[in-house]
């Protein structure tokens, strides 16, 4: 058991009287806080006094790791995350065929200095689309282009460049470095897709989509914060 949902129980157990109104306030709602407010509270209503915030997606695998200040090693910790993540999948016509090349990812960066000095590495440049908002438009929708029509393309990005387009769902986003609210959060792994309807995954790492923020020590508050919107200890 978690150990904030056994401190909620123990809140919601002190209050369990039917004459009484519970109003419960949270900046996130993970799925185990509803929940436990399911399971305590007589037909609760869910209020989101935030709009059209994103909700959390279901059956997605969260993953921090903490990453060192460099940016070569930092480029050196992607390539080898992009390469244990994305291993390909087919379509299961034969449990001996090969496993196909990397599929699609979003990778997001802070700056679009971060995404040039990123793309630019010799680990990754041949490997990553790059796109930001200090490029030409032509060269944005030439690049959104081979994202959108090729397989297995990885498009390393900032917020502001994709703000408000469609892309493709993916499997994996990589946050490098932790986004600048939950806000943030919610939107970019709006963006996972699990694996098509009729088609099966055969992944080494198979199983849902998966968002992986890589953040440096200094930022083990917003790692907090993470943790508790997504419901992890």
């Amino acid at each position: 058991m978690r150990p904030r949902s056994k401190e909620l129980q123990g809140i919601l157990r002190s209050l369990h009287n039917g004459q009484l109104q519970t109003l419960v306030f949270t900046d996130a709602s993970p799925q185990w806080v509803e929940e436990e407010l399911d399971a305590y509270l007589r037909e609760p209503i869910l209020v989101n006094s935030l709009g059209n915030r994103p909700a959390l997606p279901l059956s997605t695998r969260h993953m921090f790791c903490e990453v060192p200040g460099s940016a070569t090693r930092r480029a050196r910790l992607l390539a080898h995350m992009l390469d244990q993540d994305l291993t390909g999948e087919t379509e299961e016509k034969d449990s001996k065929e090969e496993t196909k090349p990397a599929e699609k990812a979003l990778i997001f960066v802070p700056s679009k200095a971060e995404a040039t000095l990123l793309s630019g590495h010799a680990m990754l440049r041949q490997r990553l689309l790059c796109l930001h908002e200090g490029l030409a438009p032509a060269e944005q929708q030439e690049i959104l282009a081979l994202f959108r029509t090729l397989p297995s393309q990885i498009l390393i990005t900032t917020d502001a460049a994709v703000k408000d387009l469609e892309l493709p769902g993916v499997p994996l986003v990589v946050h490098v470095s932790a986004p600048a609210n939950l806000e943030i959060y919610l939107n970019r792994i709006g963006r996972l897709q699990t694996a098509a309807p009729g088609k099966r995954r055969t992944r080494r790492a198979a199983g849902p989509a998966t968002s992986l923020v890589l953040l440096p020590g200094h930022q083990s508050a917003r790692l907090r914060e993470l943790e508790q919107l997504v419901g992890k200890t």
